[in-house]
């Protein structure tokens, strides 16, 4: 009975977490997830298998990474996993950088979200809701300079690609 009780307990952490990085590849339901950075030719892009789902220029960045995924039953499209990945800015203004959702389910094809802007000093927290998945930018000093951050909020909702302020 205490083993049961304790992996709900870890299950339910372990649906918010603060951004923590995953390794390219990864392996999720529709395929084989890689983030790309080349910086020969300053391009960054996202592939799921052989498709290139995201592409954009990324001079004097350091290359983006994964720091979220959650996998979900959704009723309208069964099994579905939420990919979030974050470009991460060069120079010394931004900890951080914009962040790019990828929503895959069994029965549709992909949908991507681009640049939730983020440059701030903490990491963003990401916490799986119901109906979608709340995103967290939490207020506070920058990492340089003086002045505050207030909090940020934003909501994905599952199934519409789109990307709300939340309260």
């Amino acid at each position: 009975m205490k083993k049961i009780i304790l992996l709900v307990g870890l299950s339910l952490f372990l649906k918010s977490i603060f951004a923590v990085e995953f390794n390219s590849p990864l392996q999720t339901i529709k395929g084989v997830l890689r983030v790309n950075h080349d910086s020969n030719k300053d391009v960054c892009s996202i592939t799921l298998d052989s498709d290139v789902l995201f592409i954009d220029k990324c001079e004097g960045e350091y290359d983006p990474g994964i720091i979220g995924s959650f996998k979900f039953i959704s009723s309208s499209s069964g099994n579905a996993q939420i990919v979030v990945i974050q470009r991460r800015m060069g120079g010394n203004a931004c900890n951080g950088g914009p962040l790019i959702l990828v929503e895959l389910t069994e029965k549709y094809n992909p949908t991507v979200v681009k640049n939730i802007d983020f440059c701030g000093g903490q990491d963003p927290i990401l916490k799986l809701q119901n109906n979608g998945l709340l995103i967290t930018f939490p207020g506070g000093p920058p990492n340089r300079g003086s002045g505050y951050i207030p909090t940020v909020k934003w909501l994905y909702k599952f199934g519409t690609g789109m990307v709300s302020k939340a309260k």
